[in-house]
């Protein structure tokens, strides 16, 4: 995939356009509430606190992430285990993006 904060404006993906390549429907309100309560770990996933171009390369992971989590009934240690392990990537990506 190529570096989207080095793509030309018109080029990058609208969050719809990134939502539905992600195949990543909104989580409603209660939902989202019961998912936290049974995986903590997805409260890092947050990225509205991020400059634009650092919520590029979080936007992915975050959707990802709440997707898993969503798609298994209950608690997974596997399931946590992945998170944990995309969380260290996406933290990863943004750094990656952090201009110095």
């Amino acid at each position: 995939m190529s570096n989207m904060s080095n793509t030309p404006p018109e080029e990058q993906l609208t969050k719809q356009e990134l939502d539905a390549w992600l195949g990543n429907e909104p989580v409603d309100a209660t939902t989202k509430m019961a998912l936290l309560r049974t995986y903590p770990i997805l409260q890092y996933f947050t990225y509205d606190h991020l400059p634009p171009h650092l919520q590029e390369a979080s936007k992915p992971c975050a959707a990802i992430a709440w997707r898993s989590a969503e798609a298994v009934l209950g608690f997974h240690p596997e399931v946590e285990a992945g998170l944990r392990k995309l969380l260290e990537a996406k933290d990863c990506f943004v750094r990656s993006q952090v201009r110095r």
